[in-house]
């Protein structure tokens, strides 16, 4: 039986990923940020997990059918 062992959750800034695209992580704007994400990242080197289920919103790829 599976076990439910952690819920993570994070903003959905689009400009989250653009960041690591190009490199930005580093710079004053983005570095608080993603030092804020070190605790999940730690988190998982230390747990391992046999599944990951994701739920996001692809901002980038939305896009409506009508006119």
């Amino acid at each position: 039986m599976a076990k439910i062992i952690a819920g993570m959750g994070t903003s959905h800034v689009p400009g989250v990923g653009a960041a690591m695209d190009n490199s930005k992580t580093d710079e004053a704007y983005w570095k608080p940020l993603f030092a804020g994400f070190e605790p999940l990242r730690a988190w998982h080197r230390d747990n391992v997990l046999d599944v990951n289920i994701i739920v996001y919103n692809d901002h980038a790829t939305y896009y409506s059918l009508e006119a």
